[in-house]
């Protein structure tokens, strides 16, 4: 791993970042709802140092080592895409029910 990049992990700015993306998620892995061994990880290494939460998404250590042992930038994509559509219907889903129920 390189040093400089090394170092910006143990940094109190990508502590704060790491923060805000668990807190955004849930404290759950994106791919497999998992509360255990999460890490952040970067979609994009474009704007190392200085990410944008967008950029950035928890996995559990099981898929956040699948992904660098196991897929291509384009599946890498493509699983965040998935996901990502999985919890936008999810949250529709819920909305749906509670709108339903206010009803």
């Amino acid at each position: 791993m390189n040093p400089k990049y090394k170092a910006y992990l143990l940094s109190d700015e990508w502590k704060a970042k790491r923060e805000i993306v668990l807190k955004r998620d849930k404290y759950k892995c994106r791919a497999c709802g998992s509360t255990k061994k999460l890490n952040v990880h970067h979609l994009t290494y474009k704007n190392i140092f200085n990410e944008n939460p967008k950029e950035l998404l928890t996995l559990c250590e099981h898929h956040h080592r699948l992904i660098h042992e196991r897929y291509t930038v384009k599946e890498r994509i493509q699983l965040f895409i998935a996901i990502t559509v999985f919890y936008a219907v999810l949250i529709t889903t819920i909305v749906l029910a509670i709108n339903r129920f206010k009803g």
